[in-house]
């Protein structure tokens, strides 16, 4: 399954009305993540740089949830960030997917 892609940030200024130091953090993410958009799994490991990230068997989900579960962010009370994906989820899903979850105001980064 070979896809190829093209993609285009949105600039973060326009996305997100959050302080200039989130701005800014935001801002050097897209800057790493679009150096490596030609290869989606690195944009991936760009993305989550500093996160644990799990991957599940989502043969154990109920039939009708296994195709809806795309990603899923937990900060533990350690402060150990998360995040967990689809095991052989598509590599260009899964960066779309963790990409909107780190973009939500209620993630820390």
């Amino acid at each position: 399954m070979n896809k190829q892609t093209t993609a285009t940030a949105p600039s973060a200024r326009s996305t997100i009305s959050e302080s200039p130091e989130m701005q800014a953090r935001i801002e050097r993410d897209v800057d790493r993540i679009m150096a490596a958009i030609t290869d989606p799994i690195a944009a991936f490991q760009a993305l989550t740089a500093g996160l644990h990230v799990e991957e599940w068997d989502t043969a154990s989900l109920d039939e009708n949830l296994r195709d809806k579960f795309v990603a899923f962010y937990l900060e533990r009370k350690d402060g150990t960030r998360m995040i967990v994906v689809p095991a052989s989820q598509d590599p260009v899903v899964r960066l779309h997917a963790v990409r909107a979850l780190l973009a939500h105001p209620g993630v820390t980064a």
